[in-house]
């Protein structure tokens, strides 16, 4: 393959952190009296900043008070978040094929980092970046910052997502996106955005990376 550069998503490609979001969003919205929403309403705002999840799943709040109750609480639902079981070999097994990888994710930098520490992750990534340095996805700007940290060409790099932020910010940076998703109608949002190929797993997309593999 051409790629040297393999940048993942954080939440819904290589952590499973669906459930945590949606109970604490839940528990900080009952706690502001609320109207309590639904997993499917925060699943389609899901990959978005907080700030911009909030404005999509409710109407007339105070954002920013929402926020910070959010992050006071999500501490207490941290350990709800899981990596997908193929996650760790994957990682592994890319780094084994000498690909560099990075995060670029509008997960708030403090968030992440619990999680790469607490998944004993930090050793894979030669860079991250965060939904609080300046950009979010899809500003074009998350990626054309990592290539230029990395002396990386667009067209030696590849987004791996499982949402349309993912993809757009690959197409406004002119870098390949590979989507990631086993459900059929989020596949086809995803396949509207023209990635070079939509996988059902992290293992499909070792095979799609190194097709020489026996995986």
């Amino acid at each position: 393959m051409k790629y040297k550069l393999l940048i993942f998503d954080w939440d819904g490609t290589l952590s499973d952190s669906h459930s945590a979001v949606v109970a604490c969003m839940q528990h900080t919205a009952n706690e502001l009296q609320l109207p309590c929403p639904t997993p499917e309403s925060i699943r389609t705002a899901y990959g978005l900043p907080l700030d911009k999840m909030i404005e999509k799943i409710f109407v007339n709040v105070e954002s920013q008070l929402f926020e910070t109750k959010f992050y006071e609480n999500i501490i207490h639902y941290r350990d709800q978040e899981q990596l997908f079981h193929d996650a760790m070999q994957t990682l592994q097994y890319l780094q084994q094929k000498k690909y560099l990888m990075a995060i670029a994710t509008n997960k708030e930098r403090k968030e992440l980092l619990f999680a790469l520490d607490n998944f004993n992750l930090h050793n894979y990534f030669c860079a991250i970046r965060c939904g609080d340095d300046g950009f979010v996805k899809p500003q074009p700007e998350v990626l054309l910052n990592l290539l230029d940290e990395l002396s990386v060409k667009p067209q030696n790099a590849v987004m791996i997502g499982d949402s349309i932020y993912d993809m757009q910010v690959a197409q406004r940076a002119n870098v390949d996106a590979i989507g990631i998703c086993c459900e059929a109608s989020r596949k086809q949002e995803l396949l509207q955005h023209k990635p070079i190929v939509c996988v059902n797993s992290l293992t499909e997309l070792q095979k799609f990376l190194a097709p020489d593999t026996d995986l």
